[in-house]
C-alpha cells in the first residue's frame, strides 16, 4: 500500500514538474519572440 501512494505521488509530482516547465519554457521564450519580432519590424520599416 506505501509503495502504492509513493508511486501515486510521485507522478502528481512528475506532471506537475512537466507543466511546470512548459510555464516556464512559455516564460522565457515570450520576451525573446517579441524582441526578435520588435527588430524584425523596425528592419522593415528602414528598408521600405
Amino acid at each position: 500500500l506505501k509503495q502504492e501512494i509513493n508511486s501515486v505521488l510521485l507522478t502528481n509530482l512528475i506532471k506537475k514538474v512537466k507543466q511546470w516547465n512548459l510555464q516556464w519554457q512559455y516564460a522565457l521564450m515570450m520576451p525573446a519572440f517579441l524582441l526578435v519580432s520588435e527588430k524584425l519590424r523596425r528592419m522593415w520599416r528602414t528598408a521600405h
